[in-house]
């Protein structure tokens, strides 16, 4: 009990146990409106590991990132059901790509889905690492976690006192979590830059909301309200995808 605990991406927490998320889907929401943005397309993919909530809203981001870009858009999320599974991650990418999409998003281990948009000619966003050393002439750009600031945060309030019990943390773009790597010069034109870099400032203010109002899910089902933001607890536990994303989870 003299110990203080912090779980990575639980939800679950009391006492000396604490949990900590990135708002992650502020920035892949800013990746899928490059991608739909340099892409020029109308139809887009994603390919997720396994479909825990922080995978699925993640896709359900980058779709509607996509859609600030092109209201005609559709998409259509794949998940492996595994946390590295190269074979299956390739797989899923060449069926999206089969199936005719433009660009393609992802929330998995390896570069396979970029290297397989590279291979088909198209473009793709990278995630968790710069994957552009792995398909320089496909990667956009890439999402990049950035825990730093919640580190900083946990250890210096313990420390002078102020951090007694554990808590619910879930910084975004304001604290300095999340964010992505430098754009691809050769393949994101300059003026896509700066509509991009204003876009994260507005998302990084909040004037941009990603899940904001009621968003209707692909089996027809209404999430939130007219002008409110989405739920907390519904954003932590999100179990659905958008109604313009084919998929299941």
């Amino acid at each position: 009990p003299d110990v203080m605990f912090f779980h990575n991406q639980s939800t679950t927490y009391g006492g000396n146990m604490g949990v900590y998320d990135v708002r992650d889907y502020e920035a892949v929401f800013l990746t899928g409106y490059l991608a739909a943005r340099v892409s020029g397309g109308d139809f887009l993919g994603y390919v997720g590991t396994n479909p825990m909530p922080t995978v699925i809203r993640a896709a359900n981001a980058f779709a509607l990132g996509a859609k600030y870009a092109n209201p005609d858009i559709q998409m259509q999320a794949v998940f492996t059901n595994s946390w590295y599974d190269v074979t299956a991650e390739k797989e899923a990418a060449q069926a999206l790509i089969d199936a005719g999409a433009a660009a393609l998003g992802m929330q998995v281990s390896s570069p396979a889905v970029v290297q397989a948009s590279e291979e088909n000619g198209i473009v793709s966003v990278g995630f968790s690492d710069d994957m552009k050393q792995y398909a320089p002439n496909s990667v956009l750009c890439s999402f990049k976690w950035n825990w730093g600031p919640q580190y900083v945060y946990i250890v210096e309030n313990f420390i002078n006192g102020t951090l007694t019990e554990g808590g619910d943390l879930f910084f975004g773009l304001e604290e300095g979590c999340g964010g992505f790597t430098d754009y691809n010069d050769d393949l994101v034109p300059e003026e896509i830059q700066k509509e991009c870099d204003e876009l994260y400032e507005k998302l990084k203010s909040g004037e941009i909301k990603v899940f904001h109002g009621a968003i209707t899910d692909n089996t027809g089902v209404v999430h939130g309200t007219d002008g409110q933001d989405l739920p907390y607890d519904e954003i932590r536990s999100m179990n659905w995808l958008v109604d313009f994303m084919a998929g299941t989870v």
